[in-house]
């Protein structure tokens, strides 16, 4: 019988409130459809590596680690940089989108 660990407990308390969120911001039509059954995988997924991370071991070989988790949080640092830069992109974008919109509105100018 497989004992479950703090850490697995933490992180599927973590993943399930996440899940939650993501629910009531799908309902809400904070976020679609298929951005919703998006982050619903990863966390669903999340929960999966926190218990089966024991047949994750081909990860050594493909990362090089000493142990699966490192390559897990290297890869998940990764993507995390990624998405940092996207948000930047999409914020800067905004950001002078707003800028034309009151310069206009400033001047008297209609589009």
């Amino acid at each position: 019988m497989h004992m479950i660990s703090l850490f697995q407990i933490i992180v599927t308390a973590f993943a399930l409130f996440a899940l939650s969120r993501v629910i009531l911001r799908a309902k809400d039509n904070v976020i679609s459809k298929k951005e919703a059954l998006v982050w619903s995988g990863i966390w669903v997924l999340v929960i999966a590596l926190a218990y089966f991370s024991n047949s994750l071991s081909f990860l050594e070989e493909l990362g090089g680690a000493r142990r699966p988790l490192d390559v897990l949080l290297t890869l998940g640092l990764i993507f995390l940089f990624y998405l940092n830069f996207r948000l930047y992109v999409k914020l800067d974008q905004v950001r002078s989108e707003i800028t034309q919109i009151v310069r206009e509105k400033a001047l008297g100018k209609k589009k």
